[in-house]
């Protein structure tokens, strides 16, 4: 199969259709065909038994439009996956590894006709660490194998010992973790898949640069990324969140971009809840103010009516309150009215209460330039 010609975007149902051609053309044996359901999965069968195989091509055409001229090395790595998942799998003491994921993906885990019962062989095997996050279990073949329940009993292995067993695994596989300087803390390395898995070793937050700190935040955006912190100020917190953001929507094996705590022996949400009406910003999932301006654009308005503190979870609940206004401009596309008339853009309002903490303040005061950059005009209101 040649290379692509790259004549602009490839949309999502041209680079499936090429995907069915690869697979026929490898695996002539097999029926290959997109689902109607799902723009980016196909179905195959003939390759184990009578079952039909779901594969979902999200991250692979995530990966295909960074670099469109690597799309048959793309495609030889997913067909290669494929081919291995009608090949026994081999489950043994010494292969298991783990793999962090988010609870969502659970729900696209299994083909169309749905999850399995809880607790039955079927079910793939995981570990619920907090409300976002999840441990999943694997083999590494080409790619990731998910091991269910009946995997582990008919490999003897009991399930309040697969942690450990494959933590044990994990550090024997990767790199040394490497600590790397980042613009707000550190950037973990281990050599690339397992770094967002890193959450759950112990050891590493064992290290002397996390002793003793009253904050320990932590960042994992995607499965090769893991960011930790601990400056609890209200800079390093908007910036820890920035970056999150950032890599979460950019990379191809995206977790979340929700900031995480350090609490006892694990990690739990910053700030879980999207209602808390004892908070200076109660709610994340309506907006504040919205109204439609004749012959202009729509002027929308946060308002923390009550003093908003300096605590890292109240300055991560500004910067998701600020990405859901953001959310709802990209929704009605209102970014894309040319700036040239101010009067014609969006304008974004924050009224924040002026007793709100110093930082706070400032921090507010400086949101002009990043509004700007998404089509906006900012105007900050202080009130009482």
């Amino acid at each position: 199969m040649g290379i692509l010609f790259w004549r602009g975007r490839v949309s999502k149902a041209e680079f499936r259709r090429q995907y069915v051609e690869a697979v026929r053309a490898r695996m002539p044996q097999c029926v290959c065909r997109e689902l109607p359901d799902e723009e980016l999965a196909v179905g195959i069968t003939g390759l184990t038994h009578d079952d039909e195989i779901v594969q979902r091509l999200s991250n692979a055409y995530a990966e295909f439009r960074k670099d469109p001229g690597e799309r048959d090395r793309i495609f030889g790595r997913w067909l290669d996956s494929l081919m291995e998942l009608g090949q026994p799998l081999v489950v043994e003491r010494t292969n298991i590894l783990p793999l962090l994921k988010h609870r969502s993906w659970l729900d696209t885990a299994y083909d169309p006709v749905g999850a399995p019962p809880a607790g039955s062989a079927e079910e793939l095997f995981h570990e619920v660490l907090n409300d976002e996050l999840i441990v999943s279990y694997v083999v590494m073949r080409s790619g990731f194998s998910f091991l269910k329940r009946g995997d582990l009993s008919s490999a003897g292995i009991q399930e309040q010992e697969m942690r450990s067993l494959a933590l044990a695994n994990l550090r024997a596989r990767i790199d040394p973790p490497g600590f790397v300087d980042a613009p707000v803390g550190w950037a973990i390395s281990v050599g690339g898949n397992f770094e967002a898995t890193m959450l759950i070793d112990d050891e590493v937050w064992n290290d002397s640069r996390f002793a003793g700190e009253k904050t320990l935040l932590v960042a994992v955006p995607d499965r090769n990324s893991i960011l930790a912190s601990t400056d609890a100020s209200v800079s390093g917190v908007w910036n820890l969140a920035v970056m999150a953001k950032s890599l979460a929507a950019s990379e191809n094996y995206p977790i979340t971009n929700k900031l995480f705590v350090r609490r006892g022996a694990g990690f739990e949400p910053l700030d879980p809840p999207i209602v808390d009406l004892d908070h200076p910003i109660p709610r994340l999932d309506v907006l504040d103010v919205y109204r439609e301006i004749e012959n202009g654009g729509p002027h929308l308005a946060i308002v923390i009516a009550s003093p908003l503190g300096d605590d890292p979870r109240s300055v991560f609940r500004l910067f998701r309150k600020l990405e859901v206004y953001f959310d709802e401009l990209d929704t009605r596309a209102v970014l894309k009215i040319p700036d040239a008339v101010e009067s014609r853009r969006p304008h974004i309002f924050i009224s924040i209460h002026r007793d709100s903490h110093p930082d706070v303040l400032e921090l507010a005061g400086s949101l002009g330039e990043q509004i700007a950059e998404r089509g906006a005009v900012f105007i900050l209101e202080k009130i009482e």
